[in-house]
């Protein structure tokens, strides 16, 4: 019975000894576990704060401008240069103060030669002009840089001072076939017009057998209708005049005509 005791006390003892051992390996794994999560947690908050920090101490894009409008009487079509400050506006976080000055106000002349403008409406933006953030616009308006200022003048429908006339403001002639009930709508050209940023200015609409219609026809040799005229300022739009190469001509008077009808609506007539 003695041997037995003894042999029972061992074998506990032994057990005991394991589980101890067990016990100690899960209490240093669950540690190192803890401290890993706390860790990453640590990480995780020091992130974050420099995230909110970055961005309570961000300032924002300090920029003023002054506007340079066109002639009153001539440029009531001229692009709305104060549209552009209300779209940096709301694109970036900007402080700004703007002052505009009409085309016959003495200061308008100072800053028209000062900057060598040439186009009205015109802006000057001064202030934070290299900000990364808002660099991009002036590329986008074709500004320049001039007197660590950025002027932006080429907002087309523009008032082009060396030349006292407007330029971008198109004139557009539609001619159809009053007969053609098959024929595509006219006005269809319009929303393609439009789609281009071009800027209307007066449509006129003639019918084939018209007068004028008749005129038109035969001056540029008009084959197909419905049929688009443009005026000569639809040159202004770089864009637009490579585009039209395709479809169309450049005739000896500036104008531009329509010439493949059938690219733009299958539904046309052959005169």
């Amino acid at each position: 019975m003695g041997l037995h005791h003894k042999e029972a006390q061992l074998i506990f003892r032994v057990r005991l000894a394991v589980v101890n051992h067990h016990m100690k390996y899960t209490k240093t794994h669950l540690l190192y576990v803890l401290i890993g999560v706390l860790a990453l947690l640590y990480a995780s908050n020091i992130y974050v704060t420099k995230k909110l920090t970055s961005a309570l101490v961000e300032l924002p894009v300090k920029l003023s401008f002054v506007i340079i409008q066109g002639p009153e009487d001539a440029c009531k079509n001229c692009f709305d240069a104060k549209s552009i400050i209300q779209s940096l506006e709301s694109s970036q976080k900007t402080t700004y103060k703007t002052k505009t000055f009409s085309y016959d106000d003495p200061i308008s002349l100072q800053y028209i030669e000062k900057y060598r403008i040439e186009n009205l409406p015109a802006i000057i933006v001064a202030g934070d002009i290299s900000n990364e953030k808002i660099t991009g616009a002036w590329t986008s308006m074709s500004g320049k840089e001039v007197n660590k200022s950025v002027v932006v003048e080429n907002l087309l429908p523009y008032y082009d001072i060396e030349s006292a006339s407007i330029k971008g403001a198109i004139d557009v002639i539609l001619i159809k076939d009053a007969t053609c009930t098959d024929c595509f709508d006219e006005n269809m050209y319009l929303n393609i017009l439009k789609n281009f940023g071009l800027i209307i200015n007066d449509t006129i609409t003639h019918d084939v057998s018209s007068p004028e219609g008749k005129t038109l026809v035969e001056k540029y040799t008009i084959t197909k209708v419905p049929m688009l005229i443009l005026s000569p300022g639809t040159q202004a739009y770089p864009n637009f005049i490579n585009a039209w190469s395709e479809v169309g001509t450049i005739e000896e008077d500036g104008n531009l005509v329509l010439r493949d009808v059938q690219k733009i609506n299958p539904q046309f007539k052959e005169l």
